[in-house]
């Protein structure tokens, strides 16, 4: 963090975890400056003092919780996005999620008020309702009330049947199955798994921490693993 101003900025943020309770979720330009103002880990380490982060956790969870989410939320948004180590998602705010997570964990772990928080929030199985959106599967083809076929139809052309009369109602007319939309539950990794999915990958990604220029068919090339060793990986990551 070159200009002093930004790291003034940053120090200013800092203070304001613990001195401001319940900072809202959508201050997107508040969270936003912890993965993008920090140049180094230095900046990171100095500026985020250990009695900072006891002050936010011992008076201000809440907001600690938050910085957590919103870490892991960019983190995990960055290394899954096909546009990884491009300007659209940057090295640098990678690395600095992987910082600020490192310098506040420990003190997230040595409190015991935390610890049913951080079983809950990190290894607690995860469920996601997810829509489905379920497509005609097929046309179903009638006879017209001349007694002919009916002629394929595209969705478009498909009009109801024209009702003239008391027994025209069970005239056949093409007619498709209607969408819907079915809600259903969805088990996801924790979000402990998840981290420690994105970290390993992370270690062998090239460009990240392997050579740019190392040969590889996927973004994450286990180099150094054995081939028992890559499959309780890939296990693990499925």
């Amino acid at each position: 963090m070159g200009a002093s101003d930004s790291k003034l900025t940053f120090k200013k943020g800092v203070f304001r975890l613990f001195e401001e309770r319940n900072i809202p979720s959508a201050t997107n330009d508040y969270w936003e400056q912890f993965w993008t103002l920090p140049e180094s880990a230095d900046d990171v380490f100095l500026l985020v003092g250990s009695q900072d982060i006891r002050r936010v956790r011992d008076e201000a969870r809440e907001n600690l919780e938050c910085l957590i989410e919103k870490i892991l939320n960019q983190l995990f948004r960055l290394c899954e996005s096909p546009e990884f180590l491009t300007p659209q998602a940057p090295t640098i705010q990678a690395l600095n999620c992987v910082r600020v997570l490192t310098r506040i964990f420990p003190f997230v772990f040595e409190s015991e008020d935390l610890m049913d928080w951080e079983d809950r929030y990190f290894w607690t199985p995860r469920t996601v309702v997810v829509s489905t959106k379920k497509r005609p599967c097929s046309t179903e083809q009638f006879s017209t009330p001349t007694g002919r076929p009916a002629a394929a139809a595209t969705d478009s052309e498909i009009q109801p049947a024209p009702l003239t009369g008391e027994h025209e109602s069970d005239a056949t007319w093409p007619r498709v199955k209607e969408e819907f939309l079915e809600l259903e539950e969805k088990s996801v990794p924790s979000n402990g798994q998840r981290l420690i999915k994105t970290l390993l990958e992370l270690l062998f990604t090239p460009g990240f921490t392997l050579p740019t220029t190392l040969e590889t068919s996927s973004r994450v090339s286990y180099v150094i693993w054995y081939v028992e060793l890559f499959d309780t990986i890939a296990s693990f990551s499925a």
